[in-house]
């Protein structure tokens, strides 16, 4: 921001609110690119994700939406959301034949190989088979692509470089 001189005098003063003023709506501004930017950087990296782990086991579906909300004030908030009931086999993976390890997080989120409830087939190298309306299936399980933590890392790498861009533009 640059600075403003001011005199103490009415027409200084008022003035001076008027480029605080205009200062205040362009972060409102800044603010709401800032959230964008970053939101839109996971996007494609959970599509991407996703879109591995599906090619693989083409029986897990999940959606994908981004929402970026704006409030009146000076603040702005992103949130990037995938949901649906195959969401965590995408982020922490089933069965041992694709994971060999839990991802990073697993264990902070207490999800993992063998943490399904009910399951009896995790450890399987052979894979297990289940059955739903189309019949019977095999499946060795569903590989951890983690969409949101590889999503998350893609923005915190980039966060100071998108916040130079955004910030130091007039």
């Amino acid at each position: 921001m640059k600075k403003i001189n001011i005199d103490l005098s009415v027409k200084s003063v008022k003035q001076a609110i008027k480029e605080l003023e205009t200062y205040r709506d362009s972060m409102k501004d800044k603010n709401k690119q800032f959230v964008e930017r970053l939101a839109l950087l996971g996007i494609p990296v959970i599509q991407e994700a996703i879109a591995f782990s599906q090619s693989k086991d083409s029986n897990k579906n999940v959606d994908k939406e981004i929402i970026i909300e704006h409030s009146d004030s000076v603040s702005a908030r992103a949130v990037l959301r995938i949901q649906g009931e195959d969401v965590l086999f995408f982020e922490f993976g089933s069965g041992i034949h694709h994971n060999k390890t839990d991802p990073p997080h697993a264990e902070k989120w207490g999800y993992g190989v063998g943490t399904y409830p009910g399951q009896t087939h995790a450890f399987d190298e052979d894979g297990w088979y289940y059955r739903d309306a189309a019949g019977l299936h095999h499946t060795y399980g569903t590989e951890a692509t983690m969409p949101m933590l590889k999503a998350s890392m893609e923005i915190i790498s980039k966060i100071r470089q998108i916040a130079r861009e955004v910030y130091a533009s007039n």
